[in-house]
């Protein structure tokens, strides 16, 4: 077994958080909104790995709505000294959330 496994697949699992924050970056820019891409960074990074799993590519190159409404409600209910949401939203890419696609679903 390769022991680098897990070192890898953390990577692209960070890459896709940097994609997905530089997305929703520019979407706020054109919103005429400022935020500082390293905090949705370190929320994405804080509820994917802190227990809420996200389907990260899938966010990543999925439509700006549903992107939109998972990065602000994770920086709404995340609870940031515990990386967990507080309960009161599920991310519709959260495996298990329900968009299309969804192995947590059933579907393919």
């Amino acid at each position: 077994m390769n022991k680098r496994f897990p070192d890898i697949a953390r990577a692209a699992q960070i890459e896709h958080i940097h994609r997905i924050a530089s997305r929703a970056r520019g979407i706020y820019a054109e919103a005429g909104q400022t935020v500082d891409e390293q905090d949705i960074i370190m929320d994405l990074t804080a509820c994917h790995f802190g227990g809420c799993r996200l389907r990260l590519l899938d966010m990543a190159d999925g439509d700006s709505f549903n992107l939109m409404h998972d990065v602000i409600g994770i920086n709404k209910h995340l609870i940031r000294e515990t990386g967990k949401l507080d309960g009161r939203f599920l991310p519709r890419w959260a495996v298990g959330g329900g968009l299309p696609g969804d192995p947590g679903k059933g579907e393919s």
